[in-house]
């Protein structure tokens, strides 16, 4: 899975992407509790959030864009789907 973050979520609650977000993205993709703390960039300069917090409409979980196709008998590979549509 993959997580989504959200833009216009984070205008609307005033905080501004930075690195944090990939903190925020591992203590989800890592099943952390929602009582984690973490340090966000909003518009007046650094807060701690908890992900329990940060949870409402912030983030929403997709499927990644890249796939496996088989390349052989036992091989699979990574593949964009626009290469996809053109080995079909």
């Amino acid at each position: 899975m993959h997580v989504q973050i959200m833009s216009e979520e984070l205008n609307r609650q005033g905080l501004v992407p930075g690195p944090w977000l990939s903190v925020l993205k591992s203590a989800v993709m890592g099943g952390e509790p929602s009582s984690k703390k973490i340090r966000v960039k909003t518009l007046e300069g650094m807060a701690e959030y908890s992900l329990g917090e940060l949870e409402g409409g912030m983030f929403r979980w997709s499927q990644p864009y890249w796939f496996k196709v088989p390349v052989g008998p036992l091989e699979l590979a990574h593949v964009h789907p626009v290469v996809e549509s053109l080995l079909l």
